[in-house]
């Protein structure tokens, strides 16, 4: 719908995040990205991480939400010690208030320092804790780091395209939910993603210039467009013999 809250949210270019009412809302639909987001289906990674959030709202920064749409409750109580980083956007007449959230993290970033899942006595996640790979882990190495990643084109739903430039090894951890059929090409060399903090995607790059895309080729997918294909091959070949064996009348 075009109302004067969607319009706003869909201004912001970035994000949206904010108070767990924003779940009963379809902003994906409505050409909005959004942390909370009512879809058909919730993956599991999804509900845990959302889950940590209630917890921790502030969780959201990690997952490159750079907009929050908060209620005074939400103000005064879970984001009362980060107001000062609250710009704000806009205030309705439901008294939801939109904010930009001027220290969030870009939803693309380079790390130095990945510890395995499997490691025992883990913290619990937050913004400042090491990020967490699933049959990964990268010792920390000595700074300054220098790192610059940006887009090489408009991404969509099922491709993301990226140039990395970082002066020491590392991982890329990219704020997308982690999925198999997520396939990684690194310098057109397909390379592992790792699941990171039970819900991104991760993938490990060597210092210097990348060019790193990201592609949504779901293996369901690609099995049944072989089994069609095969199936109308040996179909084919069973009408071919068919007409070869039929008698012919002279």
């Amino acid at each position: 719908p075009e109302t004067r809250i969607v319009k706003a949210l869909q201004s912001v270019g970035t994000r949206v995040g904010g108070t767990v009412g924003l779940r009963a809302w379809p902003l994906n639909g409505n050409g909005i990205p959004a942390l909370f987001a009512q879809d058909t289906v919730a993956l599991h990674r999804t509900t845990r991480f959302l889950a940590q959030v209630d917890e921790n709202p502030l969780l959201q920064r990690r997952a490159g939400v750079g907009s929050l749409l908060l209620q005074r409750s939400d103000i005064q109580g879970p984001y009362a010690a980060v107001r000062s980083d609250l710009n704000i956007v806009d205030v309705f007449d439901s008294g939801a208030v939109l904010f930009r959230d001027l220290s969030t993290t870009s939803p693309f970033r380079m790390v130095h320092e990945v510890r395995d899942s499997a490691e025992p006595d883990l913290p619990a996640l937050s913004l400042e804790s090491v990020p967490v790979a699933e049959g990964f882990a990268l010792p920390r190495r000595e700074g300054p780091f220098q790192d610059s990643i940006r887009l090489r084109d408009v991404p969509s739903h099922t491709e993301i395209p990226l140039e990395v430039e970082t002066n020491q090894p590392g991982m890329l951890i990219v704020a997308t939910a982690w999925y198999p059929g997520w396939r990684a090409w690194v310098d057109e060399k397909e390379t592992p993603v790792h699941p990171v903090d039970g819900i991104f995607q991760g993938i490990e790059l060597m210092s210097g210039t990348h060019k790193v895309d990201l592609r949504f080729e779901p293996t369901d997918f690609r099995n049944g467009v072989f089994v069609f294909v095969g199936s109308a091959f040996f179909a084919a070949i069973g009408v071919v013999r068919a007409i070869r064996s039929r008698p012919r009348h002279h």
